[in-house]
């Protein structure tokens, strides 16, 4: 659709409660999808300075989903209307469709703080469930729940933690809801990731809600 993203009312309230809480570890920074090839699923890509060049990537993303066609799965440039994600901020038109599937987002350095806009979700109809799953610096595993709209339409998610995380998994499970996401935002951190770490990242996204873990998480939503 490519509205401001003030025109979504509620969730840039959320958004904004997200930036503040963010400010105070670092400074944002913010992908969305315009750069990217469309009509693909099963894919890793890179966003942040270099879209193609892993070395200068601000982060790592890895989808996997089933294949519901170029108009769903994958990076997306079609909107079919309200149901089926759609891309927004002034003037972006792309967003990125994993259904039954997952996201896995490997950060270049360490964060305090993640979220995402979720479009098209149509929890109502399709029984969707979404989990964000994530991985602390020191290998504590988490996962949280996002609130999720009931017949489509735009939300947003985000968290913020004072311990810092490198790798987070979005994972979805419906009956063949189409759904996307689009501008990711994340506190830009300066703490290297110690060496062994990221290969805990491969497994994210099949740990779902297993190895959760009572911590205090702040949420907006």
């Amino acid at each position: 659709m490519g509205l401001a993203l003030s025109s979504y009312t509620n969730s840039f309230a959320a958004y904004q409660n997200f930036q503040t809480n963010l400010s105070t570890y670092g400074v944002e920074e913010v992908h969305g999808f315009g750069n990217s090839a469309d009509g693909f699923h099963d894919v890793t890509f890179f966003l942040g300075n270099n879209n193609a060049n892993p070395v200068d990537a601000a982060l790592r993303y890895v989808a996997t989903s089933t294949n519901f066609g170029v108009p769903i799965s994958g990076v997306n440039s079609t909107t079919n209307g309200n149901f089926f994600g759609f891309g927004v901020g002034t003037g972006n038109t792309k967003w990125v469709g994993f259904p039954d599937g997952s996201a896995t987002i490997v950060f270049a350095n360490p964060t305090h703080a993640f979220g995402f806009w979720i479009t098209g979700v149509e929890a109502a109809a399709f029984g969707t469930s979404i989990s964000v799953t994530g991985i602390d610096v020191d290998g504590t595993v988490f996962g949280i729940l996002p609130q999720l709209n009931a017949a489509g339409g735009a939300s947003f998610f985000g968290l913020w933690d004072t311990s810092p995380f490198f790798a987070i998994a979005i994972s979805s499970a419906s009956f063949g809801d189409a759904w996307g996401i689009d501008n990711v935002s994340f506190e830009i951190a300066q703490t290297p990731i110690p060496a062994a770490l990221p290969l805990f990242a491969t497994g994210l996204g099949a740990l779902g809600l297993l190895g959760w873990r009572r911590k205090r998480k702040a949420l907006a939503a």
